[in-house]
């Protein structure tokens, strides 16, 4: 007499079917769909924060900083009157090597013609090939601006007059008004606005390769 099986509780093992062993594709398990939905709104979100913040500062860079203001003045470097017709061919074959430009240019440009107002600032150079030396004078006050710029050719004129005799500093014209210069406020604010438009796309569009 034989004893029957015995048998697990459990039962019989199922095997499952697999897109190997069978080759159908319906028989693989199913994967977790990603929401692509949320992963958009965050990065729309993350977008808009950064755009508006980025645009905040540049506005606020833009009513805060100070306008820039500037005057000018040209001076021509030549031969004095004193000098006689054979002396100025030689002088003006010198003048045209440009140490004399130079120099005077050098001169004009010292701070100490403009110790009173140390917030102005004054450049001059050569204009290139000519003998012309251009003075100009920056700040954000342009009233003082153009009083600094005058004070400053008529102090120094004397100097350059001594320091490069025979040779003389004849001043082309008056002192400009001053004008302001570099990009005017509202298109700060526009710049501001693109370069926030700009930093939110770039954001939102990390957020989203992130996401994936």
């Amino acid at each position: 007499m034989t004893s029957p099986e015995p048998t697990s509780a459990v039962g019989p093992a199922v095997s499952t079917p697999t897109v190997a062993a069978t080759g159908d594709p319906s028989l693989a398990p199913e994967r977790p769909r990603v929401s692509n939905g949320g992963s958009r709104r965050r990065a729309l979100v993350v977008g808009l924060v950064v755009g508006l913040l980025v645009a905040t500062i540049g506005a606020a860079y833009a009513v805060t900083r100070p306008a820039t203001y500037r005057s000018q003045v040209s001076l021509v470097m030549l031969p004095s009157d004193s000098a006689s017709l054979a002396d100025s061919a030689s002088l003006f074959d010198t003048l045209s090597r440009g140490q004399i430009v130079a120099t005077a240019a050098t001169v004009f440009a010292q701070p100490r013609w403009h110790a009173s107002a140390p917030d102005i600032d004054v450049i001059a150079g050569g204009v290139t090939p000519s003998a012309v030396v251009q003075v100009s004078a920056t700040g954000s006050d342009p009233d003082l601006v153009k009083s600094t710029l005058g004070k400053v050719v008529d102090s120094a004129l004397p100097e350059v007059t001594i320091l490069l005799k025979p040779y003389t500093a004849k001043q082309l014209g008056p002192v400009s008004d001053a004008k302001a210069v570099g990009l005017g406020r509202s298109t700060m604010l526009l710049v501001g606005a693109l370069t926030g438009l700009l930093a939110g796309v770039g954001a939102g569009g990390l957020a989203t390769r992130r996401r994936a």
